[in-house]
């Protein structure tokens, strides 16, 4: 209190010769002086009344009590004119914790559970999925206890396919001379794709299209459903190609209603943009289920199964998964199988963008999602049962971000009402990344049997190859 007396006498010092230079003249006595001065002599002085003991006095007379005189959100006055915070009288007992400006104790862990979500009873949340594994042409879906097919196959060659300004069609049965009607269809993909205007729908009916099909121009291709409808990735030049290509040329593209297989990857987008994928299954795959490639795609409702090395890559991309499933990646070479790898561009410099979103990633090897140097936002999802890698017996991490040490660059990660459990050596582990994990449950944590070491929950650290720190919010 002495200080504040000292630092208010000294303003009071300084206005009132404030006051003097303004209202004095060559040492005239001054005539008048502003509010709550009064003339003396020379100068024009400031007018304070008299003060009881506990109270300061203010220009023009008035008096205020010493202390704090506004108390912050969860604190309240106290008798020794300060402020205490508002808390639980008693201790509080195991699973609740005090927290300011409430007088009862709260539960510990996550306050409110994603949409999928139900709480668990012990701090966390848990996902509503079916209990047990869905058919190959079915889709787990958060939320439902029951699984949903990835389309409706509808009735008639091409099932519910309609709305589509003079499509094409195609049937791998027909027998005839086609002209891509729904009467003379095309019998392979790669002939409607060859003949059609920019935006035009491309109709599939039931079969299998062993094709590689690099679209040339934006098209549109439909097939009736996954269940029935598959195309298959062929070689060229000895070397297994995707079935379907979308280069740069065909950006604003979609894809819907198939199955993707084969001995290469299940489909490349490269360079494109604005190229939409839905109601897709993704089967067996020789190599990534999913690569981007310098473009920008949304993945929806689309389930990656047995892909290989990688169930969705991508490199300087913009993507994003919105309920979607990828599972059971096999490892390359019994290294890795990982759900999403997400990579800068290097030559470019370019590390893009990642949004999971009511996702569930699950039994992939050596990291679920796996980061470098890419931003990423997961929210409303399960990683879940990452397995080691069979080589070595490491790893095995529901999210693992690092930098990317040929252009020196780490990523931010934004982790929201995720539930990770039952994965190795790590829920969460982070180098160098910016990180906020907010009403997310880690818990399960397996160890890696290479090392043997307790699975843990979080863990975060500074890059070690290029010597950067982030910052690590948990909420």
């Amino acid at each position: 209190e002495g200080v504040r007396m000292q630092r208010r006498f000294g303003l009071l010092l300084v206005a009132a010769l404030s006051a003097v230079a303004a209202c004095s003249d060559d040492d005239d006595q001054p005539t008048e002086c502003p509010e709550h001065y009064r003339v003396e002599g020379p100068a024009c002085v400031p007018q304070y009344g008299e003060c009881d003991s506990g109270q300061v006095p203010l220009l023009g007379g008035a008096c205020q009590a010493v202390g704090i005189t506004t108390c912050a959100s969860g604190f309240e006055p106290d008798s020794a004119d300060g402020c205490a915070p508002v808390l639980p009288e008693a201790p509080c007992g195991p699973g609740t914790m005090a927290r300011v400006g409430d007088a009862t104790c709260v539960a510990v862990g996550v306050r409110s559970c994603g949409q999928g979500f139900d709480g668990d009873g012990e701090g966390g949340c848990a996902p509503v999925l079916p209990p047990v594994d869905c058919a190959n042409d079915e889709l787990p879906v958060l939320g439902s206890p029951l699984c949903a097919p990835l389309a409706e196959c509808g009735t008639g060659p091409w099932g519910n396919l309609t709305g589509d300004a003079s499509p094409l069609y195609v049937d791998a049965s027909f027998i005839g001379t086609p002209d891509g009607s729904a009467a003379a269809p095309y019998p392979t993909v790669g002939e409607a794709v060859a003949v059609a205007s920019p935006g035009r729908a491309i109709y599939i009916a039931a079969g299998d299209y062993p094709e590689h099909l690099a679209l040339p121009q934006r098209v549109f291709l439909k097939g009736r459903c996954p269940a029935l409808v598959t195309l298959r990735g062929v070689e060229v030049a000895g070397t297994p190609r995707a079935p379907v290509e979308i280069p740069a040329s065909a950006t604003g593209a979609a894809l819907s209603g198939v199955t993707l297989t084969g001995d290469g990857p299940g489909l490349e987008i490269n360079g494109a943009t604005g190229v939409v994928v839905e109601r897709v299954r993704v089967q067996e795959t020789g190599a990534a289920g999913v690569l981007v490639r310098d473009g920008e795609a949304t993945l929806r409702r689309v389930l990656v199964h047995r892909a290989t090395a990688r169930g969705v890559h991508a490199v300087g991309s913009e993507v994003t998964l919105n309920r979607c499933v990828v599972q059971d990646t096999r490892p390359l070479s019994g290294a890795y199988g990982r759900g999403v790898q997400a990579e800068c561009n290097v030559q470019r410099q370019v590390c893009g963008r990642l949004e999971v979103q009511w996702s569930v990633l699950q039994r992939n090897h050596d990291s679920g999602i796996l980061l470098f140097g890419t931003d990423a936002r997961i929210a409303g999802s399960v990683v879940r049962d990452t397995q080691p890698r069979p080589s070595d017996g490491l790893s095995g991490r529901g999210i693992n971000a690092q930098c990317d040490y040929e252009i020196d660059h780490c990523g931010w990660l934004e982790v929201r009402q995720v539930v990770l459990t039952a994965n190795h050596d790590g829920g969460v582990v982070t180098q160098g990344y910016d990180t906020q994990l907010q009403d997310t449950t880690i818990r399960g944590g397996l160890a890696a049997p290479a090392t043997g070491t307790e699975g843990r929950g979080i863990n975060s650290q500074c890059d070690s190859l290029t010597g950067l720190c982030g910052q690590l919010t948990v909420a």
